[in-house]
């Protein structure tokens, strides 16, 4: 079976100031069936966050997502969904 097909997430990250947010990201998800049938073993990345500037590729499924920063800890869901385009965290966060 082919890898699954691979969705880009470009944003750019605000704190509630209005300040560019600079911090880690850590996103997990759960072992399980993407949406186009593929299996996926559960795990855990981290993305540094620089200047705001997110950029990441990131199979089609939910995710358990962290924001890590000096003073701030903020816990949300993506939910990134199947086909093509480039989405912005407003397109998947619930």
């Amino acid at each position: 079976m082919p890898a699954p097909a691979l969705r880009t997430i470009t944003d750019v990250l605000r704190n509630a100031d209005g300040s560019l947010y600079a911090g880690l990201l850590e996103i997990r998800w759960s072992p399980g069936q993407t949406p186009d049938g593929s299996t996926t073993a559960g795990g855990r990345i981290r993305q540094t966050i620089t200047a705001g500037a997110l950029s990441l590729n990131l199979v089609p499924a939910t995710y358990t997502v962290r924001y890590l920063a000096p003073g701030m800890e903020a816990t949300e869901t993506w939910v990134v969904p199947t086909g093509s385009g480039v989405l912005t965290v407003a397109n998947i966060k619930q």
